[in-house]
């Protein structure tokens, strides 16, 4: 638990990451993502498909509870924000709140309180879960004992020691389930469930999927317009398990002579070809750096893992992107396709997703494709 600015007493996040990547007790998993180093953890690898499905979870659930605090009236109109700094700690969600008890006066101008929120889903939640979130306010109050705060705690499950200590402490826990109620707690853990098992999902049973994302389009507005993007290796993925023997969504592979890993989107396997999927599910088109370094980088290490995986098989890459490509990038994927030889290589836009969506004549895919991503899918 460190705060984010220099606070008095406590080392800034930033100088604590430091530290441990120079003892080598962490190691980047990815850009911005830290685990504890191989040689030191005896516990198993993380689950980054659990983890991420967790991530997306979040983002919806702290939507929707800004909508909720805004419309009784706990904090301001168009003023929450997500992963931003009150008393020097980063919190998930906060607001300045103007209800009374909460305000106070600096220079007899009035001065707003602050909700500050944290979300703990899709794990058990007991006392050393929470206890970084009272170490927190504990914090806060001793640094700045004027700043007046509503601390809240999002979780959607809580044992009873748990509980009781976050009320001793004066923090209001917002059950999911109480809130939103069971249909959206129940959404929220299949969401979880199928994006951490989304290749054995999509293969042996894909129904659930076109299901969950028929549920999360009546769920979800113009403000979780991140999610499609988000979701939409599981799209390209159900596309995929049509034709392939087996499917893998998410996978992380070793890149050669290295600790580092790569994330492959989609990796889709028949008897004959290994294909790999870059999926860019957003409303604006890549641009020519995202493409150089897929190409010099991401591409020559999958492929270092592929041929050693799987030597006998051709190779395929593909990328598609709903937002197209900027000129740029678009003059360097055509050469590309028309000069490698050594494996298979294309390039997609919104024009030739329609194409693929029509080849595989399923009315449930192209109404999710049509409500997420490409309007003109018929």
């Amino acid at each position: 638990m460190s705060p984010v600015k220099l606070l008095s007493g406590h080392m800034k996040f930033s100088s604590l990451i430091e530290k441990l990547k120079k003892h080598n007790v962490i190691r980047e998993t990815r850009e911005g993502e830290y685990g504890l180093n191989i040689f030191i953890s005896e516990q198993a690898a993380p689950n980054f498909r659990h983890i991420k499905g967790v991530d997306i979870s979040k983002k919806i659930v702290l939507q929707h509870f800004e909508i909720w605090s805004k419309n009784i009236g706990l904090t301001s109109f168009k003023k929450g924000k997500n992963n931003y700094v009150v008393g020097g700690f980063q919190f998930a969600f906060t607001a300045p709140t103007y209800i009374d008890g909460m305000i106070g006066y600096a220079n007899k101008q009035k001065k707003p309180g602050f909700l500050v929120a944290d979300i703990l889903i899709g794990n058990d939640t007991n006392e050393d879960a929470i206890s970084f979130f009272i170490k927190k306010l504990a914090a806060i109050k001793a640094s700045n004992p004027t700043l007046k705060l509503l601390p809240v705690l999002l979780v959607d499950g809580i044992d009873t020691k748990a509980l009781n200590k976050l009320k001793s402490n004066g923090v209001l826990i917002a059950s999911i389930k109480e809130l939103f109620g069971k249909d959206y707690s129940d959404l929220i853990k299949n969401l979880i469930n199928t994006v951490t098992n989304a290749g054995a999902i999509l293969k042996a049973e894909p129904e659930k999927y076109l299901s969950l994302m028929s549920k999360l389009t009546k769920l979800i507005d113009g403000k979780t317009n991140n999610l499609r993007g988000d979701l939409f290796e599981l799209a390209v993925g159900f596309y995929f398990s049509k034709y392939s023997q087996s499917i893998n969504i998410g996978k992380r592979v070793p890149v050669i002579d290295s600790i580092r890993s790569r994330e492959l989107d989609v990796l889709a396997i028949t008897e004959n070809e290994v294909c790999v999927v870059e999926c860019k599910g957003y409303n604006y088109p890549v641009d020519i750096d995202y493409i150089e370094e897929y190409l010099s980088e991401k591409v020559k290490e999958i492929r270092g893992w592929v041929s050693t995986r799987y030597p006998e098989r051709k190779q395929r890459f593909e990328i598609w992107s709903t937002g197209g490509y900027t000129s740029e990038a678009l003059k360097l994927l055509k050469e590309t396709k028309s000069k490698v030889r050594k494996f298979d290589f294309d390039y997609l836009d919104k024009k030739d997703i329609i194409e693929r969506a029509n080849r595989l004549n399923s009315s449930k895919f192209k109404e999710i494709l049509r409500d997420y991503y490409i309007k003109e899918v018929v």
